[in-house]
């Protein structure tokens, strides 16, 4: 803005009163309703000072259009409204009191007492910077309309707000320019040698007519709001969709290889390490469970081999809500809180691993439910006709195994449902299947499955983040205004009485139903991820919609089992029901505990806040825990069995013993011995990220996401309120219709 400072702000509410009184009671109320949405505010106070004079003692406003001019001058006459500038001017008052008239008088232009110009008046004056120029002198079409008052005290600063209105911004940026030196002659104001400019902002006042016809109509924008809201959910969750197709198409042979090596997984560290690979490679658990299915119903692996890839497929599928929660790097609170929202599946997955690997290996623990729930209903099973429901669900050439590429060509005239699936036990010689054209974009294309898939990734990927930054805009527009309160209430509802513990059983349920329905816990989380960032949902309803999803998301693996046939079909029920009661053995520790709740919020919220201190920490922590950290694993996992069992319990007895030791440091610290009550003891790169930080800030200086961070204005509401009293004795008439009122006695500036 012209070299002159801007501080930004949302909304500008521009008032008169007749006394002071009235007009602290009406900034009151203002900021009383705008305080559920604002996290602090600033107050500056105006005041008549000698009738219309400012603190240097000169008559301010002398320029200012009369009458009929006023309109003229500051209502635009297309629109019918107002553009106004408001600045907040800090005064060097010692200067002001010990600078001699003349020297005062040459400054401004004009005499001080009488408010006569000056004959001779210096080209650096305020009065020649303002009225002088070909600009101003064609018609005056620069005018401005002002609204200015002092304002402060001695003790701390004092000076002038002002407050300007015109029909067009050009009027303003030709006095900015004219104020500064910005005109090419090299001169500027010598008004700023004792007075500085320390906030500056533009706004539009809109006719009162158009406020209210917008009023009116509020409904009608209230629906298109929704549809495009709706629109755009629908758009992302088939963006995501795509995604995790385009990931399948590059790499589930490999995928399917490797689940296959039996040299790979030869401990159970090693499958969970594979099944999080395999998730975080293809985008999608779905598919990797409806794999893993297909190979127990095959023969190639058994249940209890199968369980530990289940488990790292559960831990792998929060990679994508991770990687999209990445979009929301703009403002580091909002960052902060959606990193956290994100993470919170990884760490109730990392944790409920944690315990239950162990558990199983020894015990096996879920093949045992497995069997009790199985038992129950072997006999509908068996008895169960699949072939419709098999023809329905899974297509004959959706092998991986079996067929040459993965993008279907031919498709079979009746097909509601394809599901991947490996297995080579299908014996379709003696099925008459009549076949079609496939009827989609690259049916026809004689591309590879890997260069359909790449463009697919990109193509989603566009999809998946444009709509990701319509949504954000659209839901901060609605839950940030009217509606608000209203939203905030139906989200933070609770079960009447005694049954309020039932309330986030309920959200779980909700949110279970809701990805069973999607067929997706990436595409619902990620969908969610908004709400968390304008503060709409908090860490601990997400982490209940969460767990609600991981259980809905077990749907896919359930009806990807009820589809295979063969010997090993009962097999397949059963690896698809592990998936289910690892996700409710979670739930049951970490939930159903109400303590244990407190493990993985705790640790993403420590996330959340690692993320806002070290903008590159998510970057590391995504390639680190999907890639890094498996890969090493795996690549350990070649010097055998022995060497992967000692690593886990070395990994598992370190996590508990760090974990401990936290909790006890917070919680009863002076029962620990004092060099374990902080972990100063250890280098300082064992327990800061200080010593990697500086590491990169040396070698790349500040990272692209702290430049942006630091760049862009917060989310959090600025808004500024000027609230301009009206002296009963003042002449200057007000503009019918629009918002530029007359002058006044007292004004208060709320900035918010």
């Amino acid at each position: 803005m012209n070299n002159v400072c801007n501080i930004g702000g949302d909304i500008f509410v521009h008032a008169k009163c007749d006394t002071k009184s009235n007009l602290f009671d009406f900034a009151w109320r203002v900021v009383e309703l705008l305080r559920p949405y604002v996290k602090a505010f600033s107050d500056v106070y105006g005041f008549s000072y000698h009738g219309n004079r400012d603190l240097s003692g000169f008559v301010d406003g002398t320029e200012n259009p009369k009458d009929e001019e006023i309109e003229e001058v500051a209502v635009d006459k297309n629109t019918g409204g107002s553009y106004c500038l408001t600045q907040r001017w800090i005064h060097n008052l010692t200067f002001i009191a010990s600078a001699s008239t003349k020297r005062m008088e040459n400054i401004i232009g004009r005499t001080r007492n009488f408010n006569l110009e000056l004959k001779n008046k210096s080209a650096f004056s305020h009065l020649a910077r303002m009225t002088s120029g070909a600009e101003y002198k064609s018609k005056k079409p620069f005018q401005i309309y002002r609204q200015s008052l002092p304002y402060g005290t001695i003790s701390d600063e004092a000076g002038l707000f002002f407050i300007a209105f015109a029909n067009s911004t050009i009027n303003f940026d030709y006095m900015l320019d004219r104020l500064v030196g910005n005109k090419g002659d090299g001169l500027f104001d010598h008004l700023m040698l004792f007075s500085r400019c320390v906030s500056s902002n533009y706004w539009y006042f809109p006719m009162i007519k158009k406020l209210r016809d917008i009023y009116r109509h509020r409904w009608i924008y209230a629906m298109m709001d929704i549809i495009l809201i709706l629109s755009l959910l629908y758009f992302f969750v088939c963006s995501l969709d795509l995604l995790s197709k385009s990931f399948t198409l590059i790499g589930a042979r490999i995928i399917k290889d490797i689940f296959c090596n039996n040299t790979i997984l030869q401990s159970a560290l090693a499958k969970v390490m594979v099944g999080l690979l395999g998730t975080a490679v293809l985008q999608s658990s779905g598919v990797s469970t409806s794999i893993v299915v297909s190979m127990v119903a095959s023969g190639a692996i058994d249940v209890k081999s199968a369980i530990p890839i289940i488990m790292g497929v559960n831990v792998g599928t929060s990679v994508t809500s991770t990687l999209i929660s990445l979009v929301r790097t703009n403002n580091s609170n909002a960052f902060g809180k959606t990193f956290a929202a994100a993470t919170v599946h990884d760490m109730f997955n990392l944790v409920t691993v944690l315990i239950l690997l162990p558990v199983e290996m020894l015990s096996s623990n879920l093949l045992h439910y497995d069997y009790l729930f199985f038992s129950l209903f072997i006999i509908f099973i068996i008895k169960l006709n699949t072939t419709a429901l098999e023809e329905s669900i899974a297509s004959p050439n959706s092998s991986i195994a079996n067929n040459a590429e993965l993008v279907k060509r031919n498709c079979p005239l009746e097909e509601d449902l394809n599901l991947v699936s490996i297995s080579e036990s299908f014996d379709l010689s003696k099925k008459e299947i009549v076949y079609r054209p496939c009827n989609h974009l690259f049916a026809y294309v004689q591309w590879t499955d890997t260069g359909i898939g790449t463009v697919l990734l990109v193509m989603s990927l566009m999809s998946v983040i444009g709509c990701l930054f319509g949504l954000v805009g659209l839901l901060n527009a609605i839950f940030r205004g009217s509606l608000a309160p209203s939203i905030r209430r139906v989200v933070s509802v609770k079960c009447p009485g005694c049954l309020s513990f039932l309330t986030g059983y309920l959200v779980i349920l909700f949110g279970a139903v809701i990805t069973a329905l999607l067929q997706s816990s990436s595409a619902f989380i990620s969908a969610m991820l908004p709400l968390v960032s304008i503060g709409i949902l908090d860490l601990e309803k997400m982490y209940e919609l969460t767990l609600g999803s991981n259980v809905g998301t077990t749907i896919t693996a359930i009806f990807a089992a009820f589809s295979q046939t063969g010997k090993k079909s009962s097999a397949a029920v059963q690896i698809a029901l592990c998936h289910l009661f690892f996700n409710l053995s979670g739930i049951f520790l970490f939930y159903i505990v109400p303590f244990m709740r407190n493990l993985p919020i705790g640790m993403a919220r420590k996330l959340g806040k690692t993320a806002v201190k070290y903008p590159w920490f998510p970057f590391w922590y995504l390639a680190f825990t999907f890639s890094i950290f498996p890969g090493g694993i795996l690549l350990l996992g070649m010097t055998g069995e022995v060497f992967q069992t000692i690593l886990g319990v070395v990994i598992l007895l370190s996590f508990l013993l760090i974990l401990l030791i936290n909790v006890m440091q917070t919680a009863c610290p002076d029962y620990m011995p004092p060099v374990l009550r902080n972990w100063n003891f250890l280098p300082l790169w064992m327990h800061s990220l200080e010593p990697m930080d500086r590491l990169i800030r040396s070698r790349f200086g500040s990272s692209a996401a702290q430049r942006c961070i630091d760049k862009t204005p917060s989310n959090d509401t600025r808004i500024v309120i000027s609230t301009v009293g009206s002296g009963k004795d003042d002449s200057s008439p007000s503009i019918t219709d629009n918002t530029v009122s007359d002058s006044s006695t007292a004004s208060v500036s709320l900035t918010f």
